[in-house]
């Protein structure tokens, strides 16, 4: 995938174009043992903020229970 413009709708959802394998924007992204199936042109998704995720996931601890308000694919509730 190629961002082609910086992000400014409302949804936060970026133009993309792909470039290379199929021409597809659905995908499953792997991260800290989870799967997310989403798609590209329908929800945020920033693979650069796993370790922003993983870091609050270990602040909260297992068993505590999260609000995610407009949470896209819900990688902290997950």
């Amino acid at each position: 995938m190629n961002k082609t413009e910086s992000l400014s709708n409302v949804f936060r959802t970026p133009t993309l174009e792909v470039i290379g394998g199929e021409n597809n924007l659905e995908t499953i992204a792997n991260e800290n043992g989870c799967k997310y199936k989403l798609n590209y042109e329908k929800v945020y998704w920033n693979s650069r903020l796993s370790f922003e995720r993983k870091r609050m996931l270990e602040v909260f601890g297992k068993g505590t229970t999260i609000c995610d308000m407009f949470c896209g694919v819900g990688p902290m509730a997950i």
